[in-house]
C-alpha cells in the first residue's frame, strides 16, 4: 500500500479514536483513553516525518507549494502540541478538559483536511507510484 493511503487510514482511526473520548463521560474512561492516545499521536507523527516530510524537506526538487505546505504542517503540528501540553496540565477530567479536547480534535481535523486535500495530491505528482509504494513498505515493516 502506498505511504500516503496507509497515513490516510491513520487519520480515519485518530478520528475514530476522538470520537470515542469525546463522546465518554466516565472521568476515568476518558482518562485513560486519552493516556492510550497520545502515543498514538506521536507515533503517526513520527511516521509522517521519516517517511513523508523529512524525505520532501531534503528534496531539492520540491516545487514552492510542497515547500509552503510543509511550512504550514509543521506551523499546524506546534499548534496540536501547545494544545496538548494544555490539556495535560488539567488536574481533573471534566468541561475544560473535554474542551480542551474537542479543540485538539479540531486543530487536528483542519491539519488532516489540508495535508489529505493539499499537500498529499502535491506529493502524489511528484514522487509517484513507486516512490509512495516503497515509504509504504517501510511503513507497514514497523508496524509489523
Amino acid at each position: 500500500m502506498n505511504a500516503l493511503l496507509i497515513l490516510k487510514q491513520t487519520h480515519e482511526d485518530l478520528k475514530g479514536q476522538f470520537a470515542e473520548l469525546l463522546h465518554t463521560y466516565n472521568p476515568l474512561q476518558a482518562q485513560e483513553l486519552w493516556r492510550k492516545l497520545q502515543p498514538v499521536l506521536k507515533r503517526h507523527e513520527q511516521i509522517e516525518e521519516t517517511y513523508v516530510y523529512g524525505p520532501l524537506r531534503q528534496d531539492s526538487g520540491a516545487d514552492a507549494a510542497l515547500v509552503e505546505g510543509v511550512k504550514q504542517h509543521d506551523h499546524d503540528l506546534e499548534h496540536v502540541q501547545r494544545l496538548i501540553q494544555e490539556a495535560n496540565t488539567f488536574e481533573s477530567v471534566d468541561g475544560r478538559f473535554h474542551n480542551q479536547l474537542a479543540r485538539i480534535r479540531d486543530a487536528l481535523g483542519e491539519h488532516i483536511r489540508g495535508e489529505e486535500e493539499q499537500i498529499f495530491p502535491r506529493i502524489e505528482q511528484i514522487w509517484g507510484s513507486s516512490r509512495l509504494a516503497e515509504a509504504g513498505r517501510q511503513i507497514e515493516q514497523l508496524q509489523l
